[in-house]
């Protein structure tokens, strides 16, 4: 089993230090945060409702991706007296272009800054580090990574960092693509000081906001459970929260599937809940995978919700993931099979049956006559509650969120080259991995 990074919060943007806080409010301690990642992290590999595999025929984007992280290949390698992180494919797809454009994603969303892998023929630069500690080098021959959590993490990030391709072309006539940063994933579990989401422009501190809103409410003041739960839409005192353009994108949901890709089981399929505010700064020519019909088959509700972790303790702003709140759509997309299907209805339900009522009243009678006549039959509408507003569940999915200071530039090359590599690809023999 592979060792995943103790990771902190997974913000796509890298800070120095933390944000001053207004005068009054306590200032920012030390934190244990890895950040990570940056704006050259956003997808430069096109993400199409239907790409080629390596025989030539059109299969959908979920199985592509879930077929390339089953099929990757990584080792740790040392060269040069560093270790880097190689990544391949077996034959035939290491000649596969909808492969190929995918291998340097990964080595930017397993290697942190700083670090660096090999894939295709050249270096890459880390982003992301979602993927294991590698350690320090040592003069160890090439060792296999292989590990069902490592390839779950790759195709939800891999997923999530999904956009709008190529932009332009530069001079030298090379590709241009767009950069979109920052971004910010959360996973269910991620621990962190939630006064860096100040620093990094997704929170602000505050007095007061609307429960859902809320990452730290205020220790001094804390509301009364019954009047939160009944006057949903009360603000209680908040010590910080959201700031107002501060947006859920998607939820990256894996959903256990029995697709097949050359006669590999996938296993599971990339799918998302949406979210339905607006994307802040136009973002949404850009970032617009994640919403499109083809890729959506849930709706995200609000924004994820955060526990404290030392609650009685009003010195502390550590805060933990607990995860996104979801409801259904009225079309999910028709991508998904009857299985997969099945598994979201599990979940959120059918829209029609969790998010929607029949609500009925009957006219006021006027006696006029003695005995007054019978009442009149009581009139009936069906009312639903709208998507993106419809709560049924909560997603221990990846979520995806923006906010103001997330912008979106047509910048150049992507993925970046290492700026310095080593002399020499790593010398690694290439086994396929057993598959279950």
């Amino acid at each position: 089993m592979v060792q995943l990074r103790v990771t902190a919060l997974i913000a796509l943007v890298v800070t120095a230090c933390l944000d001053r806080s207004p005068e009054g409010a306590p200032g920012p301690a030390p934190t244990a945060a890895v950040f990570r990642g940056g704006p050259d992290g956003s997808n430069c590999a096109p993400a199409l409702p239907v790409m080629y595999d390596a025989s030539g025929a059109l299969r959908p984007f979920q199985s592509i991706l879930a077929h390339y992280y089953r099929i990757l290949e990584l080792r740790r390698a040392e060269v040069d007296g560093e270790v880097v992180l190689d990544a391949d494919l077996p034959s035939p797809y290491d000649g596969s272009v909808a492969h190929i454009e995918s291998l340097a994603k990964s080595i930017e969303i397993f290697q942190d800054r700083g670090e660096q892998g090999f894939a295709h023929h050249r270096y890459y630069a880390g982003q992301f580090g979602f993927g294991p500690d590698l350690g320090e080098a040592s003069g160890t021959a090439c060792v296999a990574i292989d590990d069902e959590a490592l390839r779950r993490v790759g195709l939800q990030a891999h997923t999530a960092l999904a956009q709008a391709g190529q932009c332009g072309v530069n001079d030298d006539g090379t590709p241009r693509f767009w950069e979109v940063g920052p971004l910010f994933l959360f996973r269910p579990g991620d621990a962190f000081d939630a006064r860096v989401l100040i620093a990094k422009g997704l929170a602000r501190w505050t007095t007061e906001e609307y429960p859902e809103r809320c990452i730290v409410p205020r220790r001094d003041a804390l509301p009364d459970v019954e009047v939160v739960v009944s006057e949903a839409k009360r603000k209680i005192p908040c010590a910080i929260g959201f700031r107002p353009d501060a947006v859920t994108e998607a939820v990256v949901e894996l959903i256990p599937s029995s697709a097949m890709v050359d006669a590999t089981p996938v296993l599971m399929r990339p799918f998302t809940a949406a979210g339905f505010v607006p994307l802040p700064n136009g973002l949404a020519t850009v970032r617009r995978v994640l919403r499109d019909g083809w890729l959506r088959a849930m709706a995200a509700v609000d924004v994820p919700v955060f526990a404290l972790l030392a609650p009685d303790d009003p010195t502390s702003y550590w805060v933990a993931v607990v995860g996104h709140p979801i409801g259904p759509l009225q079309h999910p997309s028709e991508l998904l099979l009857p299985e997969e299907r099945a598994w979201v209805d599990g979940l959120v339900g059918r829209y029609e049956e969790r998010c929607c009522h029949e609500v009925c009243t009957t006219a006021a009678r006027v006696a006029t006559t003695t005995p007054p006549p019978p009442p009149p039959p009581p009139s009936c509408q069906v009312v639903c509650e709208p998507e993106g507003e419809c709560r049924t569940a909560m997603s221990d999915g990846m979520t995806v969120m923006v906010a103001g200071v997330t912008t979106a530039d047509c910048a150049g090359d992507c993925p970046h080259p290492a700026a310095s590599p080593p002399s020499a690809a790593p010398a690694c023999e290439w086994t396929a991995p057993e598959l279950p």
